[in-house]
């Protein structure tokens, strides 16, 4: 395959990161939009993307000096041409391997973003390859796409994304204040190894505004490399990600999770997250999914409009907590408010215990054990 130039570092990118603490609160979740159906080799139970008003191309044979208006006058990288993207547009990468020592998108902020109404996508679904580094230090620049604050309406689709290391967060980030933020049809393979590596990594800010809203993760294939931490992690408070759909992925491989939720919900206010439909089998150590709270267990924790449905999680591990579900007991200091709606879900555990601990399964079929 042939291997783009690599794109040089970003001396004014922001260096280091802190997760801060996120809060939920109650809006409606914005399903994804549907569009004219692309032409390439795809399934069509993969969402379609969204058709924009203009077109800018990147191959890996551009020039960043050039317009990028068509795919003979390409661009070579999307940061060096953000202060050339209108809002309204496909950003295209054409079929190819792409290899970077640096992000492919990391959110500046003002003149380093970008702007509304934007889809990224490849020409042909998941024939452009977007390949990191894993030679060199695990920081920062090891992150994939970096939404950090003020991405508005960002859609990112049928991308292959490998070998990204993903920092001490994951392969994509989302946080601070964003707003529909949308990940289809992509797929994620080897990348990370460590417990600080995520496939998705939602955070928020430090005020009740400053949160992931309306973003959806949908019809991505992930296959976790042994080690890393979860396909998805909803990072917690006091100001969380909210309003999110998780929808038709398939996950395999190994983690420490295969999603964690940890997520500080103020009082009277609700988590609206709905995951659905999901495969996840592997060999998760602490949960295919777990409701925990790192930040402190008797902090509130997600509530009844935290909706987990229609799901198979199949948990091949055999430690203690590898359990299919599970939510730490003393969390909100165990009242029922605090407790997700799970129902019409496969739920398989290998730990020689139970298949779910600390939630109750409503109208679900029972959990099932080899």
């Amino acid at each position: 395959m042939m291997t783009s130039t690599r794109p040089a570092s970003h001396t004014n990118r922001k260096e280091a990161y802190t997760a801060t603490e996120l809060e939920s609160t109650s809006a409606s979740v914005a399903e994804p939009s549907t569009a004219v159906a692309p032409t390439a080799s795809v399934s069509a139970d993969v969402t379609a993307y969204i058709v924009r008003g203009n077109t800018r191309y990147i191959s890996t044979t551009g020039n960043d000096t050039s317009d990028g208006l068509s795919k003979s006058t390409a661009w070579r990288t999307l940061m060096a041409n953000l202060s050339k993207i209108p809002t309204d547009t496909e950003v295209i990468y054409l079929d190819g391997f792409y290899e970077f020592d640096s992000n492919v998108y990391f959110n500046q902020g003002s003149g380093f973003r970008l702007p509304a109404h934007v889809t990224i996508r490849a020409e042909n679904y998941q024939q452009s390859i977007l390949s990191g580094n894993t030679i060199g230090a695990n920081d920062d620049s090891d992150v994939a796409l970096a939404f950090i604050d003020g991405d508005v309406d960002i859609e990112i689709w049928g991308l292959v994304f490998e070998n990204w290391r993903g920092g001490h967060a994951g392969t994509i980030i989302l946080e601070n204040s964003n707003d529909k933020i949308r990940l289809i049809g992509n797929k994620f393979q080897n990348n990370g190894s460590t417990v600080y590596h995520h496939i998705f990594y939602l955070s928020g800010g430090d005020t009740a505004s400053s949160t992931q809203r309306n973003w959806v993760i949908e019809d991505n294939i992930i296959e976790m490399a042994p080690g890393s931490g979860a396909f998805l992690h909803i990072y917690g408070g006091p100001h969380g990600a909210r309003d999110g759909v998780v929808k038709n992925n398939n996950v395999t491989g190994s983690g420490f999770w295969g999603i964690l939720q940890s997520n500080v919900r103020p009082d009277g206010s609700s988590s609206n997250i709905k995951i659905s439909n999901n495969t996840i089998i592997g060999n998760f150590s602490n949960g295919v999914l777990q409701f925990g709270n790192y930040n402190g267990a008797n902090f509130n924790g997600v509530d009844a409009s935290f909706v987990v449905e229609n799901n198979r999680f199949e948990n091949k591990a055999t430690t203690s907590d590898a359990y299919a579900i599970w939510r730490w007991p003393d969390i909100g200091g165990g009242k029922a408010e605090h407790q997700p709606t799970l129902r019409n879900n496969v739920l398989i555990s290998n730990n020689g215990k139970s298949t779910v601990l600390g939630v109750d399964i409503v109208d679900s079929s029972p959990p099932v054990k080899p």
